[in-house]
């Protein structure tokens, strides 16, 4: 269970009041040492939950959750360490198991270099990439989101939460008229 007794849970209940008292949106809110843990954790709720990944226990958590929510490994990465971690095509791998395997038997199972540093690190909990938006433009999107990470502490008080809530609610209103002119465009050609 990842029960939060901290004071960062009121923020997130607050902030996914504000959103909502706004924009009519629930959001589910990822509470973790860093934007990936953060994020995994907002996963664990959705939707419109509050879950954390930080602090006591976090990391005994993380080791236990499929290898699969690490960000950017992808099923031909995921087939290759499982046999990396003497485990067959068929097993079930954990992110404990990514943990346990080198950078080195990484590579020698087939796993370039760049990923298997990054995957080694991601399997401890560190992501030292930079959060970006990634408003890609595939035409066959599911669904539309924008993402904004904050650093704990520079949110202050619920008018900052609110205000920074209208920014990133503006953003995904923007996206999604552009995507639904986009769409409107591609029906008429």
């Amino acid at each position: 269970e990842f029960l939060i007794q901290s004071d960062e849970k009121l923020d997130a209940e607050a902030l996914k009041r504000a959103v909502y008292n706004s924009t009519c949106f629930t959001v589910s809110c990822g509470i973790g040492d860093n934007p990936m843990l953060a994020k995994i954790a907002a996963g664990l709720r959705k939707p419109n939950g509050v879950a954390s990944l930080e602090g006591p226990g976090s990391e005994e958590r993380l080791r236990q959750m499929p290898a699969r929510v690490l960000p950017g490994l992808g099923r031909k990465a995921l087939k290759v360490l499982k046999v990396a971690a003497g485990g067959g095509e068929d097993t079930d791998l954990n992110v404990g198991d990514v943990r346990r395997l080198s950078i080195a038997e990484m590579i020698r199972a087939g796993v370039r270099e760049k990923d298997a540093r990054l995957f080694f690190d991601l399997s401890r909990g560190f992501d030292k990439r930079e959060v970006v938006d990634e408003g890609g433009e595939e035409s066959t999107k599911k669904k539309s989101s924008v993402e904004q990470s904050f650093r704990r502490g520079t949110i202050l008080t619920l008018q900052g939460a609110k205000e920074q809530t209208r920014d990133v609610a503006n953003r995904l209103l923007k996206l999604m008229k552009e995507e639904n002119s986009r769409i409107g465009a591609g029906r008429e050609r």
